[in-house]
């Protein structure tokens, strides 16, 4: 009963902040679902490193957001010096159900966002999702887009997908000091532990990303770098047990929140 409890929190967690689909590292031009697409999605602008498909809208024209992308692109540019040389493809739904048409497993019905090889799906923010706001629009935007910048650096699989998440919520605008203090109280509830982010058991991606903060400071962003191209484990990179990791945690989140 209590393992039913948490699935459908989950679920509900999900539906609310958007689902997201890992990104796998294919550089090949538009996928299929692209190219079918193109005759009812117009392209609405083209970019150095991205193409824009989404309708016009009277009281929505992206130029706010799309400025927020170039920025954000700028900076994990200079911070990161990653060799991210796709074309993304962002096509943005009017209708959950147009969404729905496109995800890449059923898992992903009734999300907001997910990214996939080149290709960035997201609802508009007008759309009939009513948890999709015009803020969630700007940050699930930047999130998907980490998702895909990251995984361009993966040979092989994704690292373990609390850390892909933590990644993608750490380097995007949603992201503050107010995050580290919620996880603090969810570590004092028991409901967060390195032991429960390998199994796939957390809400939401505030705890971590707190982690990768944390890596972040102690390690630098080559680290993180390191990580993400998944040669080692995370623990044969930081040279620390879960369980050495999780009391480094513990002690990170209660002495900085």
């Amino acid at each position: 009963m209590k393992a039913k409890i948490v699935f459908i929190i989950v679920v509900i967690m999900l539906l609310t902040i958007g689902c997201v689909k890992e990104a796998n590292i294919e550089t090949e031009q538009p996928i299929k679902q692209v190219q079918e697409m193109l005759c009812d999605i117009p392209l609405l602008r083209t970019y150095d490193d991205f193409n824009l498909y989404a309708f016009e809208h009277d009281d929505f024209d992206y130029k706010d957001e799309v400025s927020s992308l170039i920025e954000h692109i700028d900076y994990l540019n200079g911070k990161y010096s990653i060799d991210f040389d796709q074309t993304v493809n962002i096509i943005v739904h009017e209708t959950q159900a147009e969404f729905d048409k496109y995800v890449t497993s059923e898992f992903l019905k009734g999300g907001m966002g997910f990214a996939s090889n080149n290709e960035l799906h997201i609802l508009a923010p007008y759309s009939d999702n009513a948890f999709m706001t015009y803020s969630k629009f700007k940050e699930i935007f930047i999130h998907e887009y980490n998702h895909l910048y990251f995984g361009s650096l993966c040979e092989n699989e994704l690292p373990v997908r609390w850390f892909n998440e933590g990644l993608a919520t750490y380097e995007s605008p949603g992201y503050n000091k107010y995050t580290g203090s919620s996880v603090k109280e969810k570590i004092k509830q028991g409901m967060l532990s390195v032991t429960n982010l390998n199994e796939g058991n957390f809400f939401d991606y505030s705890g971590p990303a707190t982690i990768v903060e944390l890596i972040e400071i102690e390690y630098g962003t080559d680290t993180i770098v390191e990580i993400f191209k998944n040669e080692k484990s995370l623990n044969e990179i930081i040279e620390l047990s879960d369980e050495a990791l999780n009391s480094k945690w513990i002690s990170y989140i209660n002495t900085n929140y």
